[in-house]
């Protein structure tokens, strides 16, 4: 018989996909939605620094990737990313969700050449640097759109560096979110 693995209190352990169906179709009524944001308010009370942390879990990832990367080797990074766009919804910042999908895109486009990808991966990384550090809820305002603009000019020159010519779609989903309101 197989051993246990101890899990941390708290663990949800997620059912496997054919069950998730059996959820399909379920609504929520206005008292499960208020003890749901009440339980978030209450996370982002004990961890007011949780977006910080990841966004500086990310740098760290980032920093610590080899000049030669592979998908092994940039996956900490995409899991970073990856987690922020989950949390950033949830707590109030869609912009962080936003562009750490778009950080997460890039990383799965192919060219992993570290030094083509510097730039653009440290553009994705200020922006949601800047949007944490200015806690920038909600769509961010001209100056949310201004980060889309300008990342999506990043992502674009990255794109054409190396002959791909999908457009960079950042800067349509952030106006999509203002427009949302």
């Amino acid at each position: 018989m197989p051993t246990a693995i101890p899990r941390p209190r708290g663990y949800i352990d997620p059912p496997p996909r054919s069950r998730l169906s059996e959820f399909a179709g379920t609504s929520f009524d206005a008292e499960d939605i208020t003890r749901a944001e009440r339980a978030v308010a209450k996370v982002l009370e004990k961890y007011p620094t949780l977006l910080g942390d990841e966004v500086a879990r990310l740098v760290a990832a980032w920093a610590a990737a080899p000049e030669k990367l592979d998908s092994e080797s940039v996956a900490p990074v995409f899991a970073a990313a990856h987690d922020l766009a989950g949390y950033g919804e949830t707590f109030g910042y869609p912009l962080v969700t936003i562009l750490s999908r778009s950080l997460c895109r890039l990383l799965t486009m192919g060219d992993l050449n570290r030094s083509h990808m510097t730039t653009v991966v440290e553009a994705h990384i200020n922006a949601l640097n800047a949007v944490v550090k200015n806690r920038m809820q909600g769509d961010g305002g001209e100056t949310g759109l201004s980060l889309g603009v300008s990342l999506d000019k990043a992502i674009i020159k990255f794109q054409l560096s190396f002959g791909a010519e999908q457009p960079s779609r950042l800067h349509a989903e952030i106006a999509a979110l203002q427009t949302k309101k």
